[in-house]
């Protein structure tokens, strides 16, 4: 069978993890805010369900891209402006945003408290951060993250996902549990507002074994309450208190 009948057959319904995060960006997105993107690539998000990316961006009143890829920010359609940047030490004075957002960067932060204090720094009090990244409670995840060097990583992220390797940075996953998200966080002056491990459709594609025996752990995540939190993602939004 083909992945996307593998999907239908064990895994109706299930929702792909961009298009969960499109969403999330919609409830925090407010008309007339400051965003700022971190690690922004060529889009806001990737996702196909849910409002799109240039729906969201055209709420804000500025949508700043902040990214080490002069080409992504270049390409980035719903950007105000941007700046070829490292989240350690952002260009921006403080108290400059209303939202932070970081779609699928966590993953690749080797010392994430700095970036989080980072990121509180230059939220306005009340503003929050809004992210999605992988779960390293997974066991998929997890073997990854344990067993298999950063560079083979890469390697074999760029095979899954159908992309360049040169496109693929190294993955780390130091905040990539409920409970480091909620310790780092409170250490960088942020609070865990709403943080939730979810399941997403499979990252395998190939084989066809490997994307059952996948789907199948998927399906059993979903259905027994003691197996949420293995799920593959972790989405949610932090928050730097009000003054």
């Amino acid at each position: 069978m083909s992945y996307e009948e593998i999907v239908e057959r064990v895994l109706p319904g299930i929702e792909y993890h961009q298009n969960r995060y499109a969403r999330e960006l919609a409830g925090v997105v407010k008309q007339g805010c400051r965003w700022l993107d971190v690690g922004t690539g060529k889009r806001l998000h990737w996702g196909w369900i849910g409002p799109s990316s240039g729906d969201l961006a055209q709420r804000a009143e500025r949508v700043i891209g902040c990214d080490l890829v002069a080409s992504d920010i270049r390409e980035n359609p719903d950007l105000t402006a941007g700046a070829v940047a490292n989240a350690l030490s952002l260009p921006f004075p403080n108290e400059s945003f209303d939202i932070v957002s970081a779609n699928m960067v966590l993953e690749h932060l080797p010392d994430p408290e700095p970036v989080l204090t980072e990121f509180c720094r230059v939220l306005r009090p009340g503003g929050a951060v809004l992210f999605v990244t992988p779960n390293r409670t997974n066991p998929i995840v997890w073997a990854l993250a344990t067993f298999i060097p950063p560079r083979a990583r890469s390697w074999i992220a760029a095979r899954v996902d159908g992309r360049a390797e040169a496109d693929i940075f190294p993955t780390h996953y130091r905040i990539n549990t409920l409970s480091a998200i909620g310790s780092i966080a409170r250490r960088a002056g942020l609070i865990a507002d709403q943080v939730e491990v979810f399941a997403t459709m499979p990252e395998f594609h190939w084989p066809s074994a490997l994307v059952y025996v996948e789907a199948k752990w998927i399906s059993a995540t979903r259905r027994w309450p003691a197996l949420h939190r293995f799920g593959s993602n972790i989405v949610g939004s932090l928050r730097k208190p009000a003054a």
